[in-house]
């Protein structure tokens, strides 16, 4: 009996303890969540990475925002554009957009004062809201491959709409990328693939892609 009280704290604790200090297990822990309790979720499991999409602070968001390193890095800076549509293909407004991503060299870069989903996304992250005509802009720099891997570099893509959780649509992916796999290629964006649309180079020498987004198409879940 003292043995299995003594192994029942020690799983306590370390479950605790993975709570807390490791994000990958808190993530797993809310992803279980989920799909065991919580199944009629707009999206399915989002994670703890949707929790930043309220993470603002006072800012008034706008159509259009600018990541942090933009301003201090010349490195493939990038415009990226397009509309928000309702499923039904009208523009939808109202919309928040919450992107974060890693830096050039595939790293999700902290200050050391993060709180909150900061602490696993990163301080390159940024919050669009959209008007009445559903578009956005963001200005940003494309991001590298996680460092000693063939990940696809990616912009995580979280949607928030009015009266319904945050979910994710697929992200931000890059042609000429060499880790881009068929389904990303062959996924057209209506159907809400995240291969962007190379438009070519702005006034400014900055490179413009394109790409829309279609609110609840492929989302499980999702409101009729």
């Amino acid at each position: 009996m003292k043995k299995l009280l003594i192994f029942c704290i020690t799983v306590l604790l370390l479950l605790v303890a993975g709570w807390f200090f490791i994000p990958s297990f808190r993530g797993f822990l809310y992803y279980q969540y989920f799909i065991t309790i919580k199944k009629e979720v707009v999206g399915g499991p989002c994670g703890p990475n949707c929790d930043g999409y309220m993470e603002y602070g006072d800012r008034v968001l706008s159509p259009v925002d600018t990541l942090p390193d933009f301003a201090v890095n010349d490195t493939n800076r990038i415009k990226l554009f397009g509309t928000i549509y309702k499923k039904d293909g009208r523009p939808a407004s109202g919309v928040i957009l919450y992107v974060f991503q890693a830096n050039t060299s595939g790293i999700y870069p902290l200050r050391g004062d993060e709180i909150g989903a900061a602490k696993i996304n990163g301080y390159l992250r940024g919050w669009i809201k959209t008007g009445k005509d559903g578009t956005y802009s963001l200005f940003t720099n494309i991001p590298g491959s996680y460092p000693g891997t063939k990940k696809i570099a990616h912009i995580h893509c979280i949607i928030k709409e009015a009266n319904l959780n945050p979910y994710t649509l697929p992200n931000f992916v890059f042609p000429g990328d060499p880790n881009l796999t068929s389904v990303e290629l062959n996924t057209p964006q209506d159907k809400n693939g995240g291969l962007v649309i190379p438009i070519g180079v702005d006034s400014t020498g900055i490179m413009v892609y394109k790409r829309d987004l279609f609110l609840g198409r492929g989302v499980i879940n999702y409101p009729k």
